[in-house]
């Protein structure tokens, strides 16, 4: 198929480098270079509403950025930290961290659709009476896990490359974390497109994750079967159920083609890429929702994970990581992943 035309305008902010150390202090170095990055962008960022240390709290709204160093991000039961981020949509993000220093790769991360948090002091979170979680993380949950810390029990020791995609006019946020050459960690806000009339706000965020227990963000990374689901839940805004990712094109059939002239086709310049759906499976809202924005499948058996279409090195329009193209910088900017 032709190239397809982007949606949105994106913005980028890729390649970053959290390096490895202690878990503690690597989960605190990587939380605060997330939490930078989301409200570092040059139109629309994100912004800090309110926040808090573990020694200093702060109140609803009051705008300050208390996470300034790693060392202002602990994990501790009792005192620690927690920040509400406003998204430019008006949605808010929770991110908490009420675990022991020994259980860094545990983190809560909630949504609340209206951008209702409120409360909170140095022992206790945030709370929204519309909050929804995308992880509630328990030590003994590691599938839960926000960072893919655990992956291959490594750690906080591995480095870890960031890379982000935010939207001109601020509605499509998402970020892919690698740690040897391996996706940890997705996550994804946005607005779907094509939305059923149900679906007032169109607002969706959910967070995939790949861990040593079980690998949902393998399993939608590395699936191209014409049924694979993205195994993990989201939130939908101001709705009780979850949904799924569905890819509706590739399939893995073993088709037979006369070979006459496909030999002189192995590689044509073109995209063959199919779009991503949202789906529920919750009984009483099942079905269709809407359509993700500029992602697609992509047949990643062909590719390696950074490969660019086109592929030239002045004209890297979009990168594929594994199963799925997103859009690049377009230029000749090179996707690392270790």
């Amino acid at each position: 198929m032709a190239v397809p035309s982007l949606v949105k305008t994106w913005q980028f902010d890729v390649n970053n480098l959290s390096p490895g150390g202690t878990e503690h202090d690597r989960s605190r170095e990587l939380l605060l270079q997330i939490k930078n990055i989301l409200c570092g962008f040059g139109t629309l960022p994100w912004t800090v509403d309110y926040s808090c240390t573990g020694s200093v709290a702060g109140s609803v709204g009051d705008g300050v950025d208390r996470w300034t160093l790693y060392t202002d991000l602990l994990w501790n039961t009792g005192a620690h930290s927690w920040a509400v981020l406003n998204l430019p949509g008006g949605q808010q993000l929770l991110i908490d961290t009420d675990f022991g220093t020994t259980s860094c790769e545990d983190c809560n991360i909630l949504i609340s659709p209206s951008g209702a948090f409120t409360g909170g002091d140095t022992s206790n979170r945030p709370t929204a009476t519309d909050e929804q979680a995308i992880i509630i993380s328990t030590a003994s949950t590691a599938v839960l896990d926000w960072s893919g810390t655990a992956t291959n029990g490594l750690g906080g020791l591995v480095d870890i490359r960031i890379h982000a995609w935010h939207s001109t006019d601020g509605t499509h946020t998402r970020l892919a974390l690698y740690r040897n050459s391996v996706c940890v960690s997705f996550w994804e806000f946005g607005i779907m497109a094509d939305k059923r009339a149900a679906q007032t706000s169109g607002f969706y965020a959910g967070i995939i994750v790949n861990t040593n227990v079980s690998s949902p963000a393998d399993v939608f990374l590395s699936s191209y079967t014409m049924d694979s689901l993205w195994r993990y839940t989201w939130s939908a805004a101001g709705a009780a159920y979850r949904m799924r990712v569905l890819t509706l094109g590739i399939g893995n059939k073993p088709w037979v083609e006369q070979a006459s002239a496909a030999i002189a086709e192995e590689w044509d310049g073109d995209l063959h890429v199919t779009p991503f759906v949202l789906w529920s499976d919750t009984v009483g809202a099942r079905g269709f929702k809407g359509t993700v924005v500029d992602m697609w499948m992509s047949p990643y058996q062909t590719l390696n994970v950074g490969d660019n279409s086109p592929n030239t090195p002045s004209a890297r329009d979009f990168v594929h990581m594994e199963a799925v193209c997103l859009p690049w910088t377009g230029d000749a900017t090179v996707m690392l992943i270790a």
